[in-house]
């Protein structure tokens, strides 16, 4: 009797390891589904028009605008759709505008300025005004710039500014708007300090940004199917883009 006790015990132990086990594997499973699902959003934000191409930039002109359209609403519209699709909640519209509480920032980086929004999806614009050499300039994802003071469009050559200056410094301002506006938000239950680098290369801080771009960041996300697990939450940050050149 006193054996089959110790059988019945041990069985019962193997059986909790091993659903244990499952349960933590099936957890990372369904947080690499989201981080993908999360990946494939900001690609389809990016990439959803032909603003993401060399022929669009040879149709506005030549290159001296302050106005090049993005139509960040419908990037906002193309990242949800493909993000709760991915999740299997498109059909979900209460689930959806919960889980988008935890969206905490998205941001369009254009050509000649960026937009930022935060959970409720306000949009604020920043122009990539940076000084250089003590006089203030408005830069674009090309080589051209507009010199406030002078109230006129340069090439950065003509400021003394070769292009990989240039890239850093218009990198540095667009991640330094997104990691202070992250930080500055308002704080809920998760009080915490983020960085966020992205780029050719991750570990890189001056990678480069030479395109339109779509960023998201996660905070905080329950996974239902494992909404009872105070591990269960989702972190996560994805950044896409979509290359241009123009010369």
């Amino acid at each position: 009797m006193r054996l089959f006790i110790w059988i019945s015990v041990l069985m019962l132990g193997i059986n909790i390891l091993l659903y244990g086990d499952m349960a933590i594997n099936n957890l990372e499973t369904a947080k690499i589904k989201y981080k993908r699902a999360l990946d494939s959003a900001t690609y389809a934000a990016a990439k959803y028009r032909a603003y993401a191409s060399e022929e669009y930039m040879e149709n506005i002109s030549d290159g001296f605008s302050e106005n090049i359209l993005v139509n960040k609403e419908e990037a906002l519209e193309w990242f949800y759709r493909v993000f709760f699709r991915n999740i299997n909640m498109e059909d979900d519209q209460l689930m959806m505008t919960e889980m988008k509480k935890y969206i905490i920032l998205k941001s369009v980086i254009g050509y000649d300025k960026m937009y930022i929004a935060g959970k409720d999806d306000i949009w604020v614009e920043i122009n990539y005004e940076i000084e250089y050499n003590g006089k203030k300039y408005r830069f674009t994802l090309s080589d051209k710039l507009y010199d406030i003071e002078q109230g006129t469009w340069k090439h950065t050559r003509d400021i003394g500014l070769d292009d990989e200056t240039r890239l850093e410094l218009v990198t540095k301002h667009i991640k330094d708007n997104i990691n202070n506006i992250l930080n500055l938000r308002e704080y809920e239950k998760n009080k915490g300090y983020y960085y966020v680098d992205f780029g050719v290369v991750d570990t890189d801080v001056n990678s480069e940004i030479k395109g339109i771009n779509f960023v998201a960041f996660v905070e905080g996300m329950p996974i239902p199917a494992f909404s009872k697990k105070g591990e269960s939450k989702f972190y996560a940050v994805s950044f896409a883009g979509a290359e241009i050149s123009r010369n």
